[in-house]
Order: structure tokens, then C-alpha cells, then sequence
């Protein structure tokens, strides 16, 4: 009886306000979390399924850099004043006098006092630009992507890999493996598979974030100067004397006055200081294991892949959520024995993992392989850290 394993990845992250440290001091994030079940499954159906819990924990620390670069600008004042003279006429006058006639001669001076006020206006504007660095993970050297495998060639028919059955066609030898297609509905699977036992794996990852701040040279640039008039209204008085016919002597008397105004002149400084603010967002990882050269949609002179076989000791473990060609085969790197990944264009992946718990590490085995038909598409494999998927050939 052959024995079917399966397995279902959970992701769940750690929620919570984010901690910003200043200066060298380190700080901590919430702490993200990642579970990945395996479900082992058969062809027994049972009521209670066991399900056992590992831990492992790893550190991510990254560095988030500010620089402040401040931009004042000084904007002068000019004041110019404008001044409207009011004339007064009076006219006076003096009783008849027989002997004295007295003539009274008024000048007027003017004095003019500016009372300077001076006003500071201080405007400032941020700007924040976010960087996103990305951490790639360089793939083992023995390791070979699915696209580089000496024998990833085009290929007019299948061909088994033992030449004592070479003589039958791919799919007269799928009767006695286990079959994973890309059906109307999903991935269709046979014989029928039950769940026996799941195996859960817990990655805590704490997260460490330290933060620096840098401040650039300031830099004060000069704007055009802004004018504001001022208005001033002056007022004269000149007084006019009438004296009498009768004046027989005539005296001059001189008066002198003294008129003084005041204005007030305003100078305004605009000040405007600009800020930029640079964020380091939380680094990203990228598996290289993982890169264009592992994932292969097509194959054999651009047929689309459209199934994949393997027998015991392996089987094909599904994985759960809606997972991309790249978040499927790093699930495929982080279960045991795993020995290869097929993502479909739903969004569904499972794995082919070998029932025997045995790594065969960068080589092929006699059960694992894909063929590729013509018109087939939406379905994408890679090999895993346990074994390499053999390009069996057109099924055409």
C-alpha cells in the first residue's frame, strides 16, 4: 500500500505599534511569526488526527538612516512712503491802530520720525523619501535550478527514465504513480488521500531596528525682495493778517512753528526652511533558490507544462492560502525532504516530498519528473533542496 503525505503552510505576523530608537540604540519591532504545517496523509480515514509542535527562532536586525537637510530662505522688505501735503489758509485781523500797525509773519518746518518694525515670519516644509533595501540569500553552490539540469533539453516525446520500461509511453506509466494535473476545478489527485497525522513547524523571527539620523550643511537661499507703501498725510496752516488803512507805523514780529509727524515703517523677513526626511523601510528578503532559473512555466520548444509523477517513496503534499510560483517553492525549502514544487495559476501549490524523510540533495531520482504539452499553461514547477524534477518530454 503506498503511503500519501501532505502538508499546509500558515503564515500568521505579529501585530503591534512599531518602536523607533534614535541615535545607535537598538529597538525592537513586533516580533513576526511563521507556521508551517505537514499533514500526512493515506489511505485510511480517521476521526482524530495528532498534530505535533516544533520552535525555532531567528533574529532579523536592520538599520534605519534620516537625514535632515534644512533650506531657509530669507525674503527682504523694501518700504516705500508716500506723503500728501494739506493745506490750511487762515485769515486774521488785527485792530486799527492809529499810531503802531503790527505785521505777524508765521513760517512753518516740517520733521519727519520713521519708527522701524521689523517682523519675522518662519515657514517650514518636510519631505520624506522611503527606500525599501532587499537582502538577497545567494543559493547553496551545489545547488542546480530546474532551468540548468543537464538534461532540461527539447524533447519530442517522453521517454521513461529506466530503459528496461522505455518502451511504454509516459502515460501508461502514471498508472502505477501517484498523479498531480490541473484539472477544470483545481488540481485533481488519485487515488483518494486522507489525513493520518500533522507535523507544525513554528519560525519566530524578533526584529531589532536601530536608527540614525544624519543633519546636512544648511544651505540659505535669498527670494525676491517684497515692497510695501506707506501713506502720510501732512497738514500746513498758513494765516493771512488784514490790517487797517489808517496804519501810520508798521511793526514786524516773526513766528517760527514746528510741526512734527511720525511714521511707522514695517519690514517683514519670510523665513522658509525645508526639510527632507529620508526612511529606511524594513528590508526585504529575496531567496536566489528561488530566482527565474528554479521556476519553469514551459519547456521542449515552449510547450506549457501539464503534469507532473512520482511514486514511492514520494508523494505530494498540498500547501494552504494563494501562494505565487516564488512563495511556493520557498515553502518548498523550508519542509523536510522536500523535493520539488508545482504552482498553479489559482494560486494553489503542493509539494513533492519523499515519504522516507531521505534529503537527495542537487540529484534526480527515478519517480520525480514533468512532462510539457502543447496548448498547456498556468502551471509552474522548481526543484526543491532534496531532489531535482527530471524533464520527461512532450506528451504529444
Amino acid at each position: 500500500m503506498v503511503k500519501i503525505n501532505a502538508a499546509v503552510s500558515l503564515l500568521a505576523m505579529g501585530s503591534g505599534a512599531l518602536a523607533f530608537g534614535y541615535g545607535q540604540q537598538p529597538h525592537r519591532y513586533p516580533v513576526e511569526e511563521f507556521v508551517t504545517c505537514s499533514t500526512k496523509l493515506g489511505p485510511q480515514l480517521n476521526r482524530h488526527v495528532q498534530t505535533h509542535w516544533n520552535y525555532k527562532t531567528r533574529t532579523v536586525t536592520f538599520t534605519e538612516k534620516y537625514t535632515t537637510t534644512p533650506h531657509p530662505t530669507v525674503t527682504p522688505t523694501k518700504t516705500k512712503t508716500k506723503t500728501i501735503t494739506s493745506v490750511v489758509h487762515t485769515t486774521t485781523t488785527e485792530p486799527t491802530s492809529t499810531d503802531i500797525a503790527t505785521i505777524t509773519s508765521t513760517s512753518t518746518s516740517y520733521t519727519t520720525t520713521t519708527n522701524i518694525v521689523t517682523e519675522t515670519d518662519t515657514e517650514t516644509d518636510t519631505t520624506t523619501v522611503t527606500t525599501t533595501p532587499t537582502t538577497t540569500i545567494a543559493a547553496p553552490a551545489d545547488f542546480t535550478p530546474i532551468a540548468q539540469e543537464p538534461g532540461f533539453v527539447p524533447r519530442i516525446k517522453g521517454r521513461s527514465v529506466d530503459a528496461a520500461s522505455s518502451s511504454n509511453s509516459l502515460f501508461e506509466r502514471s498508472k502505477d504513480t501517484l498523479q498531480c494535473k490541473g484539472g477544470p476545478h483545481g488540481p485533481v489527485f488519485w487515488p483518494p488521500l486522507h489525513p493520518q497525522s500533522v507535523s507544525c513547524t513554528k519560525f519566530i523571527e524578533p526584529i531589532v531596528v536601530k536608527r540614525v539620523t544624519y543633519t546636512a550643511r544648511p544651505h540659505t537661499r535669498t527670494a525676491r525682495p517684497k515692497t510695501k507703501t506707506v501713506t502720510t498725510t501732512l497738514q500746513q496752516t498758513q494765516t493771512e493778517t488784514v490790517y487797517p488803512c489808517d496804519i501810520t507805523s508798521t511793526v514786524t514780529a516773526t513766528t517760527t512753528t514746528v510741526l512734527t509727524s511720525a511714521t511707522d515703517s514695517t519690514t517683514t523677513t519670510t523665513t522658509t526652511s525645508t526639510t527632507t526626511e529620508s526612511v529606511v523601510a524594513p528590508q526585504q528578503t529575496f531567496q536566489a533558490v528561488c530566482g527565474p532559473d528554479n521556476l519553469v512555466s514551459k519547456a521542449n520548444g515552449g510547450q506549457g507544462v501539464a503534469s507532473v509523477s512520482t511514486s514511492q517513496p514520494g508523494t505530494f503534499i498540498p500547501v494552504s492560502g494563494t501562494l505565487s510560483p516564488y512563495d511556493c517553492c520557498v515553502s518548498c525549502f523550508n519542509t523536510n525532504a522536500c523535493r520539488g514544487s508545482i504552482s498553479f495559476a489559482s494560486g494553489t501549490c503542493f509539494l513533492v516530498v519523499g515519504t522516507d524523510g531521505v534529503c537527495h540533495a542537487n540529484q534526480f531520482t527515478a519517480s520525480d519528473r514533468f512532462n510539457t504539452q502543447q496548448g498547456a499553461s498556468g502551471t509552474t514547477v522548481s526543484n526543491g533542496p532534496c531532489g531535482l524534477l527530471t524533464n520527461a518530454g512532450s506528451a504529444n
